[in-house]
């Protein structure tokens, strides 16, 4: 009884329904990646609360705070390795990681709020120029791609929709060329990548990112920054964006964070460094979601 009455108690209760509305408003309505990060560190606080709780409670044990800290980092140790199996799942399943991508007749999703998304994009001068799916062969594992060129032809975005339970997550790329050859990648993607680009590529993440047009102003704001001259897009996006997968896996293949198809049979897809260098990117993306450059 001394349990139920105490300021322990009405804490954990108060985290619990705390994390199950938010989870529930989240998945339901918004799929937005900071309130996952709220999310993920509301459980990672009721796990902790919850072993002080029963070393006190149960066994008698007083250093409060000594007792939480230790519930955090058996938490966090567990969701690591919760991170590192479904990483060594993927590097060993058949299905390639940079699969190709193929035209269909539509990759945009009819919902009242995707329909919003496209026409803010074109109320900037962006029309669309090709619809790709990808995937693995099952209905509910393709990923949909559309992408979208400026009116000036130095700019073009992809809006990727990835599935996720029975929502959609949107990954959003915008990209232009250097006539010196760089790529300026910028990028919307709260999934973790942990691998690297070729060396011709200025790459910046913002994980926390949900809205199409700020994406594309601050790849704009990046671009003036470097003062370099923009050529125009590659005609083809399919051909573009197949190619563009083919040299980011030659290029970690080189780096030696994944092996080449005759090794993956026997080792998987990724090395050992191929699996920490995506470990750290998930744990990181999972509880700090900051912008950064990407590595190159």
């Amino acid at each position: 009884m001394e349990f139920f009455a105490s300021v322990e108690f009405i804490s954990l209760v108060a985290l619990l329904a705390a994390r199950f509305a938010l989870s529930a408003v989240n998945d339901s309505r918004f799929q937005s990646p900071f309130l996952w990060t709220i999310d993920r560190w509301l459980k990672l606080a009721l796990f902790s609360l919850a072993t002080a709780c029963v070393l006190k409670f149960s066994l008698g044990f007083e250093n409060f705070a000594a007792s939480a800290a230790v519930g955090a980092l058996v938490y966090f140790g567990l969701e690591s390795l919760l991170f590192w199996l479904n990483i060594s799942i993927v590097s060993d399943d058949d299905s390639p990681l940079f699969a190709p991508y193929s035209e269909t007749d539509s990759a945009w999703r009819p919902e009242k709020k995707f329909l919003d998304m496209k026409r803010s994009i074109e109320s900037r001068g962006f029309s669309k120029s090709g619809s790709f799916k990808s995937g693995i062969g099952r209905e509910e594992c393709k990923f949909f791609l559309t992408t979208f060129d400026s009116s000036d032809k130095k700019i073009r975005l992809s809006v990727k929709f990835v599935p996720f339970g029975k929502a959609w997550l949107n990954v959003f790329i915008a990209e232009s060329f250097a006539g010196d050859g760089t790529v300026f990648r910028t990028e919307a993607n709260f999934i973790p990548f942990g691998l690297a680009f070729p060396k011709n590529y200025d790459a910046a993440r913002f994980p926390l990112e949900t809205n199409p047009v700020r994406l594309l102003k601050k790849h704009e704001s990046r671009v003036e920054k470097s003062g370099k001259k923009i050529a125009g897009l590659p005609e083809n996006p399919l051909e573009w964006i197949n190619g563009e997968l083919n040299n980011i896996e030659r290029e970690n293949v080189a780096r030696g964070f994944i092996n080449d198809r005759y090794k993956a049979s026997e080792f998987g897809k990724l090395t050992p460094e191929g699996k920490n260098r995506l470990w750290w990117d998930a744990v990181i993306t999972a509880y700090f979601p900051t912008p950064g450059r990407l590595p190159s």
